[in-house]
């Protein structure tokens, strides 16, 4: 049984007859058909069958003139959505880096006589579907910085279903960047040593280029591009023998490592 109301009408003649509504409906197989007239603003629709989509629409009239409303819809379930007890995390708007991870789990339950079992689940990263499990563990990627959304729906046996919906912040992590070294070891004085540095940064797509810089003066250093150099240095008689230099590659946001 379903209750349908309505806004009351105003006879605008002088002699204010009462109004009587007439209401009709139909699902989507059959023809509209009065379900009964009344001068409320309310009647009872009966007999309804679950999973059904109802039209409806009320015809008012004074015994004389009579006008027609528009057409309404609801559809009919005899069952209840499974009832969300507790969800993980408890706040909705969430905040994270990306490197780190957080746990999402939901506990629900199906309030039907018997119980619409089994309970299934679909976790939704923005997208895309990750889990069907009551859980789902999300771990930041390193491209995934931006606001995200985070949802689960969990639906009973008959298609009911209630979901939880999470908003999700991911901030950028800045990664240290990354060089090899092209050089020879083994040079004469007064000839030209070349170390070739190549570089490289996993986020350079946010802008990241790479500064080097080396513990020994008698280097220099010539910047090839935002993440290669090279360093020369042209030893002389008093450098013969074993020297080591330490090579330091640093990003604009100070990530830093050192060969």
């Amino acid at each position: 049984t379903v209750t349908l109301k309505w806004e009351s009408s105003i006879d605008i003649d002088p002699t204010k007859q009462q109004i009587t509504y007439n209401v009709y409906q139909k699902n989507e197989s059959t023809n509209f058909s009065l379900i009964g007239t009344t001068t409320l603003t309310e009647i009872l629709a009966q007999n309804l069958a679950h999973g059904n989509k109802y039209f409806w629409y009320v015809n008012a009239s004074d015994g004389i003139d009579s006008v027609n409303s528009g057409t309404f819809t609801y559809t009919v379930s005899l069952h209840n959505p499974p009832k969300i007890i507790s969800f993980t995390p408890p706040k909705i708007n969430l905040s994270l880096v990306e490197g780190s991870s957080t746990l999402f789990n939901v506990v629900a339950e199906d309030l039907d006589t018997p119980p619409d079992l089994p309970l299934s689940y679909e976790w939704m990263f923005d997208e895309d579907i990750v889990s069907t499990d009551d859980t789902f563990q999300y771990k930041a990627g390193f491209n995934d910085s931006g606001i995200h959304k985070i949802s689960v729906s969990v639906n009973d046996t008959t298609g009911m279903k209630t979901e939880v919906e999470w908003n999700l912040t991911v901030n950028n992590t800045n990664r240290n960047p990354d060089f090899y070294m092209v050089f020879v070891e083994d040079i004469n004085e007064d000839e030209n040593a070349v170390f070739e540095l190549v570089g490289s940064d996993e986020d350079a797509q946010f802008g990241d280029k790479i500064t080097y810089s080396v513990n020994d003066s008698r280097v220099t250093i010539s910047r090839i591009n935002d993440t290669s150099t090279n360093a020369t240095w042209t030893p002389i008689n008093d450098d013969v023998g074993i020297h080591q230099f330490n090579f330091s590659a640093r990003d604009d946001q100070g990530a830093e490592i050192s060969k």
